[in-house]
């Protein structure tokens, strides 16, 4: 079996079938690590604000629904700290924790 690099072309199936491209997740991957560390542990928060709106403000309408379905493959996965909450913000956007 081929190994897959950092750069591979090969789609990420998300938990919901949908796939993106590798880059496009490991971008939001990567700005999500970074946040991870500015979360105070038990205060949810929107993926939108542990990526930072330096990544956030680049992403156009549909990006940031595919952003948030790869913050929810990634909770659900164990790929992150995360832990997916059964609630939403104001805006409608799912809420995260530290595990």
């Amino acid at each position: 079996m081929k190994k897959l690099s950092f750069s591979s072309t090969t789609p990420v199936t998300l938990h919901d079938g949908c796939q993106v491209g590798r880059s496009f997740y490991n971008r939001i991957k990567l700005a999500a690590e970074s946040g991870v560390q500015k979360m105070r542990p038990g205060v949810p928060t929107t993926l939108r604000k542990i990526c930072g709106d330096a990544i956030w403000l680049t992403l156009d309408g549909s990006e940031v629904s595919l952003a948030g379905r790869c913050g929810v493959t990634m909770a659900g996965n164990d790929q992150s700290p995360l832990r997916l909450l059964d609630e939403r913000d104001g805006r409608n956007a799912r809420l995260y924790v530290l595990k």
